[in-house]
């Protein structure tokens, strides 16, 4: 599963992050860990996911204002 964030998002947007597996691609919102779109086919690997933001939700969100708000790019990969 890959985490990432999108540096030319619209800032007006709610932080999120998207998480890719498989071909598919969700975006959690990093403030209620809600998946925002349709979720993955594998429901586990959604719980999963979502496990992993909650967990690093502060990393996340300071993560997000760096890339989105200043236009860095960052991304990154994660097993799980």
């Amino acid at each position: 599963m890959k985490f990432f964030f999108h540096s030319n998002e619209d800032q007006r947007h709610r932080r999120h992050i998207h998480a890719s597996y498989q071909g598919e691609e969700i975006r959690i919102d990093l403030d209620t860990f809600r998946i925002m779109d349709k979720p993955f086919t594998n429901r586990k690997k959604n719980k999963k996911a979502i496990k992993y933001v909650e967990r690093n939700a502060d990393k996340l969100r300071q993560k997000w204002d760096k890339s989105v708000k200043n236009g860095l790019p960052f991304d990154f990969k994660i097993d799980i």
